[in-house]
């Protein structure tokens, strides 16, 4: 009987490790080691019957949002909520895994066509995208995936894992809530943006930013101000467009330093230019929806002004309308703090993103900054003419003061003065300088303007 005992306790215990070994203790689905050893063996089994095998990674989308807004253990439930849906609509010759975080994976044996893989593709992201009850609330997030073929796309398990990698980050690139395959063209993309993500690490450490201030001048001229904005000297990769370093740094979580860095650059600037000519001087600067969902912004900011020794009435906040139309109460409150503070808000890219008249009722803003697409084209395109016309009426109205972004040329300045646009913004008055150019720019300007 002992003996037995013993056999079947050490029977257990065997069991127990290997399901340890094999799957992923959150959702009981198959782990990064399991899928890795269910993909060689489906590998060989697809070369002997001569079909293919399709690789999928599955990201969530806002899920560090979720994370980060709701606690990790509603994180925790989306996540197992989001593997049964997963496990739910496929087949059953399908393995389903969770390969850490909030990465997905599905292994698709015995496919024919393209169409079949496009089929379960869409019923993966059909079922993700619906909301998830956590506790009280409905929780929205969405799926973005990469997917490539075996043998199509190459014989190696390492180069089809990196395949289906580069296609979920295209995905992702894409919109998000979409599917990718892999293309050839896609590992010089990866290999790319790696590079990218490698210089961004050391960036900050190694001094590679620098703030450009572009001028924003009032409508009457007595008041001027300035845009802070980031720019990237990488030693490996030379001049990094904005647009294309800064989504990166948000991703990986990367924007909180620098954001910080940037804001206290900004008010220190700002603040010799005030002490020189009053409180007509002010700076705008940009906020990510991440620092908001992952920071206590309003603390940061008392902190940076204190530091700085920056007027709160000299100082904007920029943000997004993506932020805004998050909708969360928490949101609403910092937003509340911030204006409680005497610091400026300003809608940046109006019009460009999620726009909502509740926005402009609900949320305690100072400024709409009217995006450049809107101005390129003026004053010959006559449905811009009618929709700036609008909004600056609407601001006027709600006492919002409005900032035109973009401006390049005379016709467009002095169709924006008729209409008494508060602010002006670009290229006519000014590209952005380093801040010795600035001072430089901002003391003559104003010297001229007192000589009149």
């Amino acid at each position: 009987v002992a003996l037995f005992n013993d056999i079947s306790l050490r029977k257990e215990n065997e069991q127990e490790m290997w399901l340890q070994t094999n799957f992923d203790t959150l959702t009981g689905l198959a782990n990064r080691y399991h899928y890795n050893s269910k993909l060689d063996q489906e590998m060989i089994r697809a070369t002997a019957d001569n079909k293919r095998l399709a690789i999928c990674f599955i990201d969530l989308d806002r899920f560090k949002s979720v994370n980060d807004t709701l606690g990790h253990n509603s994180g925790d439930l989306l996540l197992l909520e989001a593997g049964k849906r997963l496990k739910a609509c496929m087949r059953s010759s399908d393995v389903v895994a969770r390969l850490g975080g909030d990465e997905f994976a599905l292994l698709l044996p015995g496919i024919n066509t393209l169409a079949d893989i496009e089929r379960l593709a869409k019923k993966a992201l059909l079922a993700l995208n619906s909301s998830f009850k956590i506790g009280e609330q409905d929780v929205f997030v969405s799926g973005s995936m990469g997917i490539t073929i075996f043998p199509d796309d190459g014989a190696e398990r390492k180069i089809l894992l990196r395949n289906a990698d580069s296609a979920m980050y295209k995905a992702k690139a894409q919109g998000r809530n979409c599917f990718e395959f892999f293309t050839s063209g896609l590992h010089e993309q990866a290999t790319a943006r790696s590079k990218l993500e490698n210089a961004l690490h050391k960036a900050l450490s190694n001094n590679e930013f620098t703030v450009y201030f572009q001028p924003i001048i009032s409508h009457d001229k007595k008041k001027v101000g300035c845009e802070a904005l980031l720019r990237w000297h990488s030693a490996e990769l030379g001049d990094v467009s904005p647009a294309q370093f800064i989504p990166v740094c948000e991703e990986l979580g990367l924007i909180i330093a620098i954001g910080e860095w940037v804001l206290r650059e900004a008010c220190r600037e700002a603040a010799k230019w005030c002490s020189c000519f009053g409180e007509q001087f002010f700076v705008t600067v940009n906020m990510s929806s991440v620092q908001f969902i992952r920071q206590d912004i309003e603390a940061l900011v008392k902190s940076v002004l204190q530091e700085t020794q920056l007027s709160a009435q000299c100082l904007t906040l920029e943000i997004t309308e993506t932020l805004l139309a998050d909708n969360s109460s928490n949101i609403l409150q910092q937003l509340q703090a911030l204006r409680a503070t005497g610091v400026g808000l300003a809608i940046d890219d109006f019009g460009t993103g999620y726009s909502s008249l509740s926005y402009l009722k609900r949320f305690p803003l100072s400024k709409l900054k009217i995006d450049r697409e809107f101005i390129k084209d003026l004053p010959d395109d006559l449905e811009d003419c009618a929709m700036v016309s609008a909004i600056i009426s609407m601001a006027s109205n709600l006492q919002l003061k409005v900032v035109a972004e973009g401006v390049e040329t005379s016709a467009q300045l002095a169709f924006l003065n008729a209409l008494n646009c508060d602010y002006i913004q670009g290229f006519l008055y000014s590209k952005p300088l380093p801040a010795a150019l600035f001072d430089q720019y901002i003391r003559e300007f104003i010297a001229g303007q007192n000589n009149k």
